[in-house]
Formats: C-alpha cells, structure tokens, sequence
C-alpha cells in the first residue's frame, strides 16, 4: 500500500511471463485477489478486535470446535461489514485499467481495455462508445442499488431492516 501500483508492474510482469500466465484469467484472478490482504486487513481488524469474547466463550461451552465458531458465530455477526468489504473490492477491481492493460492481451481482455479500442484513426463510433460505456457502468449501478444497506451497515456499523 506505501508504493504506487506502477512501481511493481514491471516485475509482476517478468514474472508472470515466465510462468507463461500473461494474458490469462487465472493472473487476473489472483492479481486482484491478493492485492486486496492489505486493504481487507485494515479495514476488518478493527471488527475483529471489538468482537465481544462472550460469544466465542459461549459457542465454546455450546461445544462447536475453533472452525465451527468462525463459521457459525464469527462471520454471521460480520456478515455486513464482510460484505461491505468484498463490494468495494469488487467495484475496485472492476474499474481498475492498470492490470488490465498491462497483462491482458486478447483472451483475458476486460471491458475498460476493450472500450479503449472503438475510437480508430479517422472516425469515431460515438453510439458503440455510449453503448459500451452503459454496459460497463450497468454492474456496478445494479450492485449499488441492490447492497446499498450492506455497504452502509457495514461501513458505519449501524443496521437497516
């Protein structure tokens, strides 16, 4: 998080040139999933550390095992702010241009890269660039939309019905 994306691109890309993952989806996939750790740790430690030891204490006591209280006491109460944080990475990740100009090609070519390519050298297909821009913003219109609660319970704490 302390360096400027560009900084490391350059070596990102020698190195997923020589495993031969350059222009596919499986480099897009961890590229976006590992460069949100520190950004999801920031932001989610603070409801880690303020979870009340209670319930861990009672689900102990219930007799669930370390696992069975992560997954059946742990995440249900962090439900919003866990669902808050994948939301904004999503949306990040949509957006992004960086990693998706610098490593994609042809086969793994996101939407943004894609729209880049309409203007020509003489003309300019104005309707295919408006229709291209409303596909592309459309997702994350309908995510706002639909989990507008979720990413604001989750980001103040507070909880809607």
């Amino acid at each position: 998080m302390a360096l400027p994306w560009i900084v490391y691109v350059l070596p990102i890309f020698q190195v997923a040139n020589s495993l031969r993952l350059l222009d596919t989806h499986l480099l897009l996939i961890m590229l976006y999933g590992f460069s949100g750790i520190p950004l999801f740790s920031w932001f989610a430690l603070p409801y880690v550390y303020d979870f009340p030891n209670e319930l861990i204490d009672a689900g102990r006591l219930d007799g669930c095992s370390e696992w069975g209280i992560v997954l059946r006491i742990v995440f249900p109460a962090l439900k919003n702010a866990l669902f808050a944080l994948f939301i904004l990475r999503f949306v990040w990740a949509y957006n992004d241009l960086l990693y998706s100009l610098s490593f994609t090609f042809h086969r793994a070519k996101m939407i943004m890269p894609t729209l880049l390519e309409f203007p020509g050298y003489t003309d300019m297909p104005f309707a295919k660039m408006a229709a291209g821009g409303f596909i592309a913003v459309l997702p994350i219109l309908l995510i706002v939309i639909f989990f507008q609660n979720y990413v604001i319970s989750g980001l103040t704490g507070r909880t809607f019905k």
